[in-house]
């Protein structure tokens, strides 16, 4: 139920082995008694922050969300999203615990929820098929959008950088395709009274369709969503994939403001904190040094 406080803990019981009909236990642990709350069907505000381009560099999750996540010791956030490029390859589950499941829970993901969408590379690997298994999708689609208070998210799913027929990806993929379906879906969501109704339309997607060089994935990212896009009158768009934060404001090519985060190393990495209500988007992009390299205020009175 929206709205909604729940209680929860983890409890496991080891299974040592079998005797015929007879399961043998071992020891039963649980986790300390955690709790969240649902978000509200009608939230006039929240607050969330984004990271993309982590690069199997665990140590960016505290070291951003610890340095200019708080405000005191309140978390300036309620919902994490990780933009895409968490991983160089996806190649077993291990790296999946270790690399962003288990920094997330560390600092908040016991009480607030996050969102993993697919970048580049999270297509690439021997595992990489396997993330659904670990991270809940809408209809089991890397490409969907919901509704948080006043914002109406879109998630698309660029795909692959290169040509399907790229030899990096053995004959396997069909990233061309893909995309069409998607730019068919989301000619029908932003038509919805769903996205029409919103406060605020906030795009997500892992490569920019401009500003992010002119590889095949972004031209036809751009070919194919960029009409649609700018005739649905996106108020902002996050992405990620050039390793180089960069603030764009509309122009001729897109009528809708663009923040691209930073890179993986040390001086490159950026925190997007982004804090909406039902009058104003407010975001600010900082740096590990704690610069602010961006910023956007978009008020509805401009839409």
């Amino acid at each position: 139920m929206p709205g909604t406080e729940h209680k929860y803990k983890i409890v496991s019981t080891e299974v040592l082995g079998y005797k015929g009909s007879k399961v043998e236990f071992g020891e039963t642990i649980s986790s300390p008694l955690y709790g969240f709350k649902t978000w509200g069907q009608n939230e006039d505000e929240f607050k969330m922050v984004v990271f993309n381009d982590i690069h199997d560099r665990p140590q960016i999750i505290p070291q951003l969300l610890y340095r200019h996540g708080y405000t005191g010791n309140t978390k300036d956030y309620d919902f994490v999203v990780f933009n895409g490029d968490c991983f160089d390859w996806v190649t077993e589950e291990q790296q999946m615990v270790d690399h962003l499941i288990k920094p997330s829970v560390d600092i908040f993901a016991t009480e607030f929820p996050f969102l993993l969408t697919q970048g580049n590379h999270e297509c690439r690997g021997s595992f990489s098929r396997h993330i659904p298994e670990y991270y809940a999708y809408p209809d089991n689609k890397y490409y969907f959008a919901f509704t948080r208070g006043p914002v109406r998210f879109l998630v698309l799913d660029s795909g692959e950088d290169k040509t399907d027929d790229s030899v990096e990806y053995g004959g396997l993929s069909a990233f061309d395709r893909y995309r069409e379906v998607q730019k068919k879906w989301l000619e029908k969501e932003i038509e919805s009274p769903e996205f029409k109704k919103a406060d605020f339309r906030v795009l997500l997607i892992h490569i920019s369709p401009y500003h992010s060089g002119d590889w095949h994935g972004t031209m036809h990212c751009r070919e194919l969503f960029g009409p649609v896009l700018n005739k649905a009158r996106i108020d902002l768009q996050i992405s990620g994939h050039t390793h180089r934060y960069m603030t764009h404001e509309a122009d001729a090519d897109h009528n809708w403001p663009i923040v691209i985060g930073g890179g993986p190393l040390e001086g490159k990495r950026t925190l997007i904190k982004l804090h909406a209500t039902r009058k104003q988007l407010d975001l600010k992009m900082i740096r590990d040094d704690g610069e602010l390299v961006g910023k956007f205020l978009i008020t509805k009175k401009n839409k």
